[in-house]
């Protein structure tokens, strides 16, 4: 099945490009079941596991191959995000290397959270949630993140044009018994170890998202809000870690992706150079008298690391 809608696709293809020669894709239907499901909800329209119960024949991930073969005048092949795991589906769609869009997905918190993932992790040209007009902007999730993105668009171009040079993440709400689903992410970067974990608050942690480029060298830049930073050299001689610099900076000339600093952070926004903080613009204080954990304003951030070498005996 999949080879002859890919066959018959193709000669649709080829025949557009001849008359427009412009970048041509379609989007999958994905398949739900198996390890990689993220539904918890009743199905309505949408997934399957078996041939007919979703529409068979389109470029899943087991006949992708198959797509790319046949359906060659398609530039990339697009999955739907919307029951299946996010990270998992754009690894699995960067196959081959092809460009990673996503023309449908969530539209809600738990979608927008996400995007931050395409971009940093997987270079997404583009995210497209389903219905984001049936929302008001004033209060659409994706409102905030695209802000955040338009602002700093060519730093993210730039990055994605560098091999492993940032990571998109996400930490969603907390279970209702106050576990956390969200797992830290570690890289190694210019021989650091860089931990980014959920912000620290004093009363209950919520939500956070964004993306973290490595700058090269010791320093990076942190563009979000919800998260923090830690950071370890990976120098078998190194005694101790710290943050030189924690500036929060803000956008100067969006063309160029210029910033420029608007604050030296410090003291309890690092909790003494533990890690480097990027709260959420509501933290929760849980009572505690004393606003250490400031709330974010331009969610942007640059911060340089060094380390203190041991000497050899002599």
């Amino acid at each position: 099945m999949a080879y002859h809608y890919a066959h018959y696709l193709e000669h649709v293809a080829a025949a557009g490009k001849q008359q427009y020669p412009i970048p041509l894709y379609t989007n999958v239907w994905q398949n739900y079941v198996g390890e990689d499901g993220d539904n918890d909800f009743p199905i309505v329209a949408g997934g399957g596991g078996y041939p007919g119960d979703y529409p068979s024949g389109g470029g899943t991930t087991n006949v992708l191959d198959v797509w790319q073969r046949f359906a060659s005048s398609l530039d990339f092949i697009a999955p739907d995000v919307y029951l299946n795991e996010y990270a998992s589906s754009c690894r699995k769609y960067r196959h081959r290397n092809q460009p990673l869009f996503i023309p449908e997905q969530r539209r809600d918190d738990y979608g927008a959270r996400r995007i931050w993932t395409a971009y940093g992790s997987f270079q997404a040209i583009g995210v497209s949630p389903f219905g984001i007009d049936t929302l008001e902007p004033a209060t659409n999730p994706f409102t905030k993140h695209y802000g955040l993105l338009e602002s700093v668009s060519q730093i993210v171009l730039d990055a994605q044009s560098r091999p492993d040079a940032s990571v998109g993440f996400h930490f969603d709400e907390l279970a209702a018994d106050g576990s956390d689903p969200s797992r830290p992410v570690v890289k190694h970067w210019g021989g650091y170890e860089v931990t980014i974990e959920r912000c620290f608050v004093f009363g209950k942690a919520g939500p956070g998202a964004g993306m973290v480029i490595h700058l090269g060298g010791p320093k990076f830049l942190l563009i979000g809000w919800g998260f923090q930073v830690r950071a370890r050299s990976l120098s078998p001689t190194s005694t101790f870690t710290g943050f030189l610099h924690f500036r929060e900076k803000q956008v100067a000339n969006k063309e160029t992706g210029q910033l420029r600093t608007l604050r030296i952070l410090n003291g309890d926004e690092t909790r003494s150079g533990i890690f480097a903080m990027m709260p959420h613009d509501d933290p929760d204080y849980g009572g505690f008298p004393i606003c250490v954990t400031i709330p974010a304003h331009t969610m942007i951030a640059e911060l340089e690391v060094y380390s203190i070498e041991g000497k050899d005996d002599v």
